[in-house]
């Protein structure tokens, strides 16, 4: 015959209920009742990806306008793959792109086979920089046409390979601080472009 349950304390009860009042305020303070949405994303390329990255804020998920990403990982692991995904997913959803392809190994075949289009004469869409300064001035001087329908999507591949004037020179940047600089100095200077025009910038 099962035991009948035991009866709690009055100062057991004034716990249990304490503890209960704490877990819905802490639920309540980091969950919020409204979860912020996104209006526009594009499209990684991956289901899964696009959810993980922006989970039920909009149906079908993607990475939202008016932010920076960084795409890292070991050599051959698909980030230029992933890249050509995200700018192919901008030019079907209306958004004009800019490569900046400071490795040179990109061409308008290899791009073809994930949808990306790409004329590497065009200098408005395709360059080649050499140094971190070069790369921040083709996003601070890129153009793309006004109220154009989709997101405009900036990639740079990649940002680690991007040297200094300095480093260059002569003498050198042993410790590789101007190239340090060079990038928070860019980061600072775009970001208020990239947020005002809801471009996405991926290096």
């Amino acid at each position: 015959m099962p035991r009948p349950p035991r009866q709690l304390s009055q100062k057991e009860k004034a716990t249990k209920t304490e503890v209960a009042q704490i877990k819905k305020q802490a639920k309540k303070e980091i969950i919020p009742d409204k979860e912020p949405t996104f209006e526009r994303v594009v499209s990684t390329g991956s289901t899964l990806l696009d959810l993980v990255i922006s989970g039920r804020r909009i149906r079908g998920g993607g990475i939202p306008g008016g932010i920076f990403i960084e795409l890292f990982g070991p050599p051959s692991a698909g980030k230029t793959a992933l890249l050509c995904e995200l700018l192919a997913s901008a030019q079907i959803r209306g958004g004009q792109t800019k490569f900046a392809d400071s490795e040179a190994r990109l061409d308008s075949l290899y791009a073809k086979v994930y949808d990306f289009v790409i004329d590497p004469e065009d200098t408005e869409v395709y360059y080649k920089p050499t140094t971190v300064e070069d790369m921040f001035d083709g996003l601070l001087g890129w153009k793309p046409e006004e109220n154009n329908l989709g997101i405009n999507v900036f990639a740079g591949d990649s940002l680690a390979v991007l040297t200094t004037d300095l480093e260059m020179s002569k003498d050198g940047d042993k410790r590789g601080q101007k190239r340090a600089k060079d990038i928070h100095a860019g980061l600072r200077k775009t970001r208020i472009l990239v947020e005002k025009n809801d471009w996405i910038v991926a290096l």
